[in-house]
């Protein structure tokens, strides 16, 4: 899909939803069913999230292979065109940033349910993978920072939105292989100047949406261990898996 298509499907789907959303009820993002008021949500019917495929153990072993961060956490796979995938293209060209937050809470309560009181206790924040600033302009919003934002709170770990900086406008990493992927999200981050002092020492998850070939995360690992940060947290939303 490119630029342009993504442009238009985008604000094609949210004039949609406006429009869905003063003349219809709300609808299951997943089925376009009817939801009703005794759902406990607005986005998914309760019955549906049985559609969603989590991720097996293979994925998370696979995951740890992925990632160069000491702990590694997701929750959903991600097959293109399933199910999972609706979600993720209601948020990112759909302009849904409420599911963002609310899918964030229901990564929070994963995560509890994995960890232990002293083990949340040991994060220092959440940091969300960054947007460059002309992709955030396109785009009005992180879908990474506004799901980091329903796991903040749901866990009470706090985030730091701007903790990592986007300096390098990269091309989609959507079409290109792992070597073209590190290729392209390398340098891509800096540290914002004003944590620097801070996050030494300081034990971080890295937030993403979706984690393919670990590229990118792996980048913003790098770039807080090289400035002082103690362990980290690779966590997404959801792992691709083919």
């Amino acid at each position: 899909m490119n630029d342009i298509i993504k442009k238009t499907f985008r604000k094609v789907n949210i004039l949609y939803h406006s429009i869905l959303d003063f003349v219809y009820p709300t609808a299951c993002v997943l089925t376009s069913e009817t939801i009703d008021e005794m759902n406990s949500n607005k986005f998914i019917k309760d019955e549906n999230f049985s559609l969603l495929s989590r991720i097996s153990d293979k994925d998370k072993t696979d995951l740890i292979n992925k990632v160069k961060s000491e702990y590694s956490f997701s929750l959903f796979a991600f097959y293109e065109g399933d199910e999972f995938s609706k979600i993720i293209y209601s948020i990112k060209y759909g302009g849904m940033r409420k599911l963002a937050g609310y899918m964030g809470e229901i990564l929070g309560l994963e995560f509890l349910r994995n960890f232990t009181g002293d083990d949340i206790k040991n994060f220092y924040c959440i940091a969300p993978v960054p947007l460059h600033r002309s992709r955030f302009r396109e785009r009005g919003f992180n879908q990474s920072e506004l799901i980091g934002k329903g796991m903040s709170n749901i866990t009470g770990i706090m985030i730091y939105e701007d903790l990592l900086l986007r300096v390098k406008n990269t091309s989609s990493q959507t079409r290109l292989n792992k070597h073209r992927r590190k290729l392209n999200i390398e340098n891509a981050f800096e540290i914002n100047s004003k944590y620097q002092a801070e996050i030494y020492g300081k034990n971080i998850i890295i937030l993403d949406d979706v984690i393919t070939t670990g590229s990118t995360i792996n980048e913003a690992v790098k770039i807080l261990k090289l400035n002082g940060a103690g362990e980290i947290m690779s966590c997404s939303l959801a792992m691709a898996r083919d």
